[in-house]
C-alpha cells in the first residue's frame, strides 16, 4: 500500500516560477512541509 501526504495550498506565495514545494511561504505551509519532510521515510511522496 502506498502512503501519500497531501498539503493544502495557501494564499501567500513567492513571485515568479518555483516548484510547488517552494512557492508557498506562509508559516502554516512551512510547518506542514517540515512535518511531511520529517516523516517522508514513511511516505512515497507528498
Amino acid at each position: 500500500m502506498r502512503t501519500i501526504y497531501l498539503v493544502s495550498c495557501v494564499s501567500k506565495k513567492k513571485r515568479g516560477k518555483h516548484p510547488a514545494r517552494d512557492i508557498y511561504n506562509s508559516p502554516w505551509f512551512k510547518k506542514a512541509r517540515a512535518y511531511v519532510e520529517q516523516h517522508l521515510q514513511h511516505a512515497d511522496r507528498w
